[in-house]
């Protein structure tokens, strides 16, 4: 009975902590940049290659940097209709490996986001979409599932932390580029 009840224990401490390993991060306007910045990450770009990660962390702080954004991390992730993958999620709860290998994944996009900084770009959206706005600035390339923009003349030499543009999408020759 002993060694059934010393297993018992054993075991019951080993789900515990598996338990436990698996995160729980708190999103919201009053968190650090850090934090911020690891719960957009995670609700905009979860299931992304690392360099499409590290290009929408950019895009934050691009914002940051720009006169048409609030001027801290937090304010420009939680502004009103502006990333509408945190807006309505409250904390990060990662459920099997798979979810804690992207956390991860997006904690490390974040140190090298800050290292790197801002990059100019100010816009995304998913490919299936086509908001009305995207046609008032410049195309500069597609990571992954986001389809990035510059309000500026020029593109920045990379967009995420490689500069890697997505395999799905080549860069269209200069001569055949059109107005964007």
């Amino acid at each position: 009975m002993y060694k059934l009840i010393c297993l018992l224990s054993v075991l019951a401490s080993i789900f515990l902590f598996k338990v436990q390993a698996l995160a729980a991060v708190s999103c919201g306007r009053d968190k650090s940049p850090e934090t911020c910045l690891l719960c957009v990450c995670w609700h905009e770009s979860r299931g992304e290659e690392y360099d499409g990660k590290v290009a929408v962390l950019k895009t934050v702080l691009s914002r940051v940097e720009s006169d048409e954004f609030p001027n801290t991390v937090c304010g420009v992730i939680y502004q009103p209709s502006q990333f509408t993958g945190i807006s309505r999620r409250k904390s990060i709860k990662t459920k099997n490996p798979t979810d804690e290998e992207a956390l991860n994944d997006c904690r490390k996009a974040v140190d090298v986001a800050e290292a790197e900084g801002a990059n100019g770009i100010l816009y995304f959206h998913t490919p299936g979409v086509k908001p009305g706005w995207s046609s008032k600035f410049k195309r500069c390339g597609q990571v992954d599932d986001h389809i990035f923009y510059t309000s500026g003349e020029r593109c920045p030499a990379k967009l995420g932390a490689t500069g890697a543009i997505n395999r799905r999408e080549r860069p269209v020759p200069k001569s055949s580029r059109g107005v964007n």
